[in-house]
């Protein structure tokens, strides 16, 4: 008990400075007025401390697989683009593709994807429920908070900041459990965030993480579709990786 009790005050304290990062830069004075490159940093910064901290606490041979990068890239690549195909499709009937994409732009919008989930579901949640024997559910929703607050910008208003925060929240959660019951593979958390960034950016559908009715409508086409698969491949396994044992308590 004492030992996950350090590995989780470990792990979450790390965590804040990755979060609070911009903050702490300002604190001591230091601003970087670009915005991509305050972004670059950020998430290179968050990619660096999450990768060194897990190699301290679990060995350096040990860090891909303790943050679930150490195989199924390919599997999840695919499966992510198969999953978000009624986005895809949607999108491309109601919205306008923007003429000014180029490789960069993918390559960052990629870079997004990849850093929030290797550093909120690998990291974050996947270390303490993985490691520091928390439940799924207090793992998920400590994790789900911090990420639901971090997208608050993109409201205009009170309920639509409200909205915004509950996407992602149902979006983080839907993610971890995602990424554990494909046998904690998280390149099939970050194949999903990436194309349903890519999509939504690509065809200018919205400029919030909200959206419309008719936008979300292939939204939930892609969530019900990928939870639908997933519950089939874990029948076929035999078992699901989140049941009774560990949702309060990781036994």
């Amino acid at each position: 008990m004492k030992k996950n009790v350090i590995l989780s005050i470990i792990i979450i304290f790390v965590f804040l400075i990755i979060y609070y990062f911009t903050d702490i830069l300002k604190y001591f004075g230091i601003v970087i007025e670009d915005n991509s490159t305050r972004l670059f940093t950020f998430r290179s910064v968050a990619l660096i401390l999450s990768f060194i901290t897990t190699g301290l606490l679990f060995g350096t041979k040990n860090i891909l697989r303790q943050l679930g990068m150490g195989q199924g890239f390919a599997r999840g690549i695919g499966y992510g683009f198969i999953f978000t195909l009624p986005m895809l499709l949607g999108f491309a009937m109601i919205g306008e593709p923007i003429n000014d994409w180029s490789l960069m732009f993918i390559v960052t919008v990629f870079f997004g994807a990849a850093m929030e989930e290797i550093v909120f579901r690998g990291f974050l949640f996947g270390l303490l429920f993985r490691n520091a024997r928390w439940g799924f559910i207090p793992a998920v929703v400590f994790n789900a908070l911090f990420f639901g607050i971090a997208h608050l910008y993109q409201g205009n208003s009170w309920d639509e900041t409200l909205g915004v925060f509950l996407v992602t929240l149902i979006g983080a959660i839907w993610f971890a459990w995602l990424y554990i019951e494909w046998d904690y593979n998280i390149w099939i958390a970050v194949a999903l965030h990436f194309f349903m960034n890519l999509f939504w950016k690509f065809f200018e559908v919205d400029s919030t993480a909200l959206g419309g009715w008719g936008v979300n409508l292939f939204r939930i086409l892609t969530i019900i579709f990928s939870i639908v698969f997933t519950i089939q491949y874990r029948q076929r396994k035999g078992i699901f990786l989140v049941n009774r044992s560990n949702l309060i308590y990781h036994k």
